[in-house]
């Protein structure tokens, strides 16, 4: 594991240093990466890779990065779990290793059989390859989008990375607010790929590469896509949940694959508890980890705590509170790079710094809920939906009290989608101005952002409409807030975090399971609960979700660190907010506590233009 940066300035001239242009932005990755830095230039040509390590596989100096065969340099972030199946199949082709890393696995992989070699691998990868001999540099990232990749071209500077702050230490870089992008963060409290916060700065979307050449031509191309997996079998119940118990199995135990300690985050809810006891009956001895609440509403930490004693984890936990909160508040902007609105990063960022004390390497249950339909959104885009919805327009909302208030809203609002596309992204949106034609930013038409994420995520599938909302989260929201939030907040303390519910055959053996086997009348996740029932009571099985977030619209200090954020002097410094409107929202918010995350919002846009725009 590490983070990765680098740079190809095909109009380069002297006029800088670019080794020490190449160590700036790698430093800047160092919180990912504590363990060794390491490089590869060719000055005359303007070319840069650099790494930070992590270092979980073959902990040696063997293991360091960039590494390569004499004609291929490669920096790789991420975990190839099945390197060693793939690295017999080389060694059976004659290939001789001199390490026992995964990266010097996916470097003869490509040598052997170029960009295909990715269909081999079960893991999460963002790699760039330098190829010395074509002049030519690819980029790859993985097919979930587990391990981030950003991309910057302008004026002939092609620069990658892990993290967009790196961008920022390279001299010729052009930082240029995208509005449109921005207008989107307001949406959906994320910018979802391919676009970053910043112009001519873009996320590789998951399961693509891109090439590079010396003229400067970028192609980009897809190489796997997981709708072509679609198809409704007719595979009996008993025999879904054998197969399905065995695939995770394999998929749960490769991702203990390490040479360092492995934990385990245990929210107590049903796809992390089956990570620990499907790994617990393999025999392996799991330390896990648990955040909880004071407030019982937000609290599942009892919950923990069962699992944990039935299956005799070596179990830490910690109860987080405004003052452990505020901290992580204020650090956000640093972490996260762009406007980042989800709250469940604070308590993310907090049990990766109680497990980092423990362990190196940690699994997260995340992926169970948009591969087996575990969230009540699924079920907002059907017809009866959109006619509740219209019938309900005649309602004027702001008059009801407010949880009524947001229901009838966000069905009023689904109503207005002519398509599936149109209506998810309408019940992802967390609020929008009165029209479509007002913003809350100085300048910017909303329904022209609305557009475009509805254009750019159209879905050509035969599958039902359920189905087709979890292929559009796989795309959308999903890579962009809940893997990204993952990601950032534990690497910000260089921790590794793994999702062994993303493998590819987990996701493609859930796309031919009939409907009813992953809901069941009002029953999400249906055969998760059935194969968990073999392991836990069935009160731990089937209790309410709560999904992971903290109280923090409900803690009383929260206010003042909002009035503070969104004070009228801070907001004409930065110079992008509309102050009025903000202040129309206040004066809500006095009378209406939910209009606490349109604030939220505000004020996380507001902290990272004050670091990176002023």
């Amino acid at each position: 594991m590490c983070r990765i940066a680098g740079f190809w300035d095909l109009s380069f001239n002297g006029e800088y240093d670019i080794n020490k242009t190449i160590k700036k932005m790698t430093d800047s990755l160092a919180h990912g990466g504590p363990d060794h830095e390491g490089k590869f230039t060719i000055p005359n040509i303007g070319l840069a890779i650099g790494y930070r390590r992590l270092a979980i596989i073959d902990l040696s100096e063997r293991g360091n990065q960039p590494m390569t065969d004499g004609r291929f340099w490669i920096v790789f972030n991420g975990e190839i779990y099945n390197f060693s199946e793939i690295r017999k199949e080389l060694q059976n082709k004659g290939y001789s290793f001199r390490s026992s890393t995964d990266t010097e696995t996916i470097l003869y992989s490509f040598r052997e059989w170029g960009i295909d070699c990715v269909s081999k691998f079960s893991g999460m990868w963002a790699f760039a390859i330098w190829d010395n001999e074509e002049r030519k540099l690819i980029l790859c990232r993985d097919r979930f989008g587990v391990k981030p990749l950003y991309w910057y071209f302008k004026d002939n500077l092609f620069m990658f990375s892990s993290e967009l702050k790196s961008f920022h230490f390279h001299p010729k870089f052009k930082k240029e607010l995208d509005l449109q992008a921005l207008d989107v963060f307001f949406f959906l409290g994320c910018i979802v790929s391919p676009k970053s916060i910043f112009k001519n700065s873009y996320k590789l979307e998951p399961s693509h590469f891109l090439t590079i050449d010396n003229s400067g031509n970028i192609e980009k191309k897809r190489y796997y896509d997981i709708r072509k997996f679609y198809r409704v079998s007719k595979i009996r119940e008993d025999q879904a949940e054998q197969e399905l118990t065995k695939i995770m199995k394999q998929s749960f135990k490769l991702r203990m694959v390490s040479d360092v300690p492995v934990g385990v985050f245990l929210s107590g809810g049903v796809d992390s508890s089956l990570v620990c006891a499907l790994l617990s009956e393999e025999g392996f001895k799991l330390k896990t980890f648990t955040i909880g609440s004071k407030d019982e509403h937000y609290d599942e930490s009892k919950y923990a705590r069962e699992v944990s004693r039935i299956f005799g984890t070596d179990h830490t936990e910690f109860i987080i509170d405004f003052p452990s909160a505020e901290e992580v508040v204020y650090r956000i902007p640093e972490i996260y790079d762009e406007p980042f609105a989800d709250s469940s990063a604070i308590p993310t960022y907090t049990v990766s710094m109680l497990a980092r004390k423990s362990v190196k390497v940690a699994l997260s249950a995340d992926g169970g809920d948009e591969l087996f339909i575990g969230y009540p959104k699924y079920l907002l885009n059907t017809n009866l939906i959109s006619v509740i919805g219209m019938a309900l327009r005649i309602i004027n909302p702001e008059l009801l009290p407010g949880k009524l208030k947001r229901i009838v809203s966000k069905l009023q609002l689904i109503s207005y989608g002519n398509s599936i596309e149109e209506k998810y992204i309408y019940s992802n949106i967390c609020f929008l101005p009165k029209t479509l034609e007002e913003s809350y930013l100085n300048r910017y038409n909303s329904k022209d952002s609305l557009k475009y994420i509805t254009e750019n995520y159209s879905l050509d599938s035969k599958a039902d409409k359920i189905t087709k909302v979890q292929m559009l989260d796989f795309m959308t929201i999903f890579p962009d807030t809940l893997l990204m939030k993952v990601d950032r907040a534990s690497m910000a303390v260089a921790l590794e975090v793994r999702e062994p519910f993303l493998d590819n055959k987990i996701a493609e053996f859930s796309l031919t399971l009939p409907l009813n086997l992953k809901l069941r009348k009002n029953t999400t996740k249906y055969i998760l609960r059935k194969i968990l029932l073999k392991y836990l009571p069935e009160k731990l099985v089937f209790r309410r979700k709560m999904g992971f977030s903290i109280p923090i619209e409900k803690w009383e200090d929260t206010n003042k660190i909002l009035l503070s954020i969104l004070s009228p002097e801070r907001i004409k410094k930065t110079g992008v907010l509309n102050y009025k409107k903000i202040e129309e929202i206040f004066n809500l918010y006095k009378s209406d506590k939910k209009e606490f995350s349109r604030l939220w919002y505000l004020s996380c846009f507001q902290l990272w233009a004050e670091k990176y725009l002023i």
